[in-house]
C-alpha cells in the first residue's frame, strides 16, 4: 500500500499557489501604469496590445489578432520588455545596469529620454503650407556645391513634403514633441529652404499634424496628399518625411560629411503597393545619388511586405518615405542631412527633366 505524504502535497500546492499569486500581482503591476497613462491614443494602443499578448500567451488556441494592421506595424511593445522594465532592467541602457552593480559607476551621467504625446488637433489650414523658410541653424561647415539651378515653370511646385508622424523629434528635446522647431517639421523646413533658395525648386511643405491619434496617422495624411494632388496634379517627388523610431544604442547613427555631423537616412517602401516597382525605381535613383555625393549617409531601403495604406505610396509613382535620423540624433545633425537631401533631390529632378 502506497502512503501519500499529505504534508508534501500541501506544501507543493501552497508553493504553486504562491507563484500564481505573485505572477498575478506582477501582471496587474504592469497593467495599472498602462491604464493610468492611457490618456493618449498611443498609450491606449499599448494597453490593448498588452491584453492581447497576455491572452495569446495564456490561451494559444484563441490567438487574438483583431487590431487593425496599422496598430501593429511600428509597435515595439513586448511582455518580456515590460517584465524587464518592472525589474528595473533596460537592455537599451547598459550604463544604468552597470551603475547598479558597480558603485563607482554611479557618478557617471545617465541620460534619460522621456516620451510625450500632447499634440494639437488635426486640421488642414492654409497657414501650415510654407513657400520659404530661412534656416540659419544648419551647420555652416556643411558645404554643398549647388548643381545647375533648374527653371521653375508656371509657379507649379515640383516637390511635396509632408509628415505622417509629425511629432517625431530629436535631441535635445523629447522624442515626441509638438514643437515644430525640434521635430521632423524642422528638417522639412531645412530641405524646403535649401531647395528654393539654392536650387530654385518650388516646394510645398505641409506641417499638418496627423498623429494626434497615432494609429490613424496614415489615413489622416492620405487626406493631405489627396488635397495637394487635386490642387496641383502630380509632383516630381512626394516625400513623407519621418524619423526612425528604433535605436539599438550601439551602432552610430551619424556620419561626418564635409566637416559636419549628419544624421543617417533610410528609405521605406511597401510591397503591397500595386505600382511598387515604380516607387522602388525612384528610391534606387535617389540612393545612387546619395551614395555618390555623400557616401555613408544612406542606410538603404527597408521594405515591408505590408505597409499601412501602402504608406500612401499608391498616391503617386513618385512617392517616397524617408526616415532622417532617430531619437539619438540632434536637431542640428538632422537639419544638416536635410541640406544634403536638398542637393540630392535637385540632382534627381534635373536628371529626369
Amino acid at each position: 500500500m502506497k502512503i501519500v505524504d499529505t504534508n508534501k502535497i500541501s506544501n507543493s500546492f501552497i508553493l504553486k499557489l504562491s507563484i500564481l499569486v505573485i505572477m498575478i500581482i506582477i501582471m496587474f503591476t504592469m497593467i495599472i501604469p498602462f491604464t493610468v497613462k492611457a490618456s493618449t491614443s498611443a498609450n491606449n494602443l499599448r494597453t490593448n496590445l498588452l491584453y492581447l499578448q497576455i491572452l495569446n500567451y495564456s490561451v494559444p488556441s484563441a490567438k487574438v489578432s483583431t487590431l487593425d494592421p496599422e496598430d501593429m506595424v511600428e509597435n515595439t511593445f513586448s511582455i518580456k520588455n515590460s517584465i524587464l522594465n518592472f525589474l528595473g532592467i533596460n537592455v537599451n541602457e547598459p550604463d544604468v545596469i552597470i551603475s547598479k552593480e558597480i558603485a563607482c559607476a554611479k557618478n557617471s551621467e545617465v541620460k534619460t529620454i522621456q516620451y510625450k504625446s500632447n499634440i494639437d488637433s488635426y486640421q488642414l489650414a492654409a497657414n501650415e503650407v510654407i513657400k520659404n523658410s530661412d534656416d540659419s541653424s544648419v551647420a555652416v561647415n556643411a558645404v554643398v556645391t549647388p548643381t545647375q539651378v533648374p527653371k521653375v515653370t508656371d509657379g507649379k511646385p515640383q516637390i511635396l513634403i509632408y509628415h505622417t508622424h509629425t511629432g517625431e523629434s530629436y535631441l535635445p528635446g523629447k522624442p515626441d514633441n509638438e514643437d515644430q522647431t525640434q521635430n521632423v517639421c524642422a528638417v522639412g523646413d531645412a530641405i524646403a529652404s535649401e531647395l528654393q533658395n539654392t536650387y530654385g525648386i518650388s516646394v510645398v511643405h505641409d506641417k499638418t499634424i496627423h498623429d494626434e491619434v497615432y494609429n490613424n496617422s496614415y489615413s489622416r495624411s492620405s487626406v493631405t496628399v489627396d488635397k495637394y494632388l487635386s490642387q496641383y496634379g502630380d509632383f516630381k517627388l512626394v516625400v513623407d518625411l519621418h524619423r526612425d523610431s528604433s535605436y539599438d544604442g550601439k551602432h552610430p547613427e551619424s556620419v561626418i560629411i564635409n566637416g559636419a555631423s549628419a544624421a543617417k537616412t533610410m528609405f521605406v517602401t511597401a510591397k503591397n503597393n500595386p505600382h511598387y516597382q515604380k516607387n522602388v525605381d525612384v528610391v534606387n535613383k535617389l540612393i545612387s545619388i546619395l551614395n555618390k555625393d555623400f557616401p555613408g549617409l544612406c542606410k538603404g531601403n527597408l521594405e515591408y511586405n505590408h505597409g499601412i495604406y501602402c504608406f500612401n505610396q499608391t498616391k503617386s509613382n513618385n512617392s517616397v518615405l524617408i526616415e532622417v535620423g532617430n531619437e539619438s540624433n540632434t536637431i542640428t545633425e538632422t537639419k544638416t542631412t536635410g541640406k544634403f537631401l536638398a542637393k540630392v533631390f535637385s540632382e534627381y529632378i534635373n536628371s529626369n527633366n
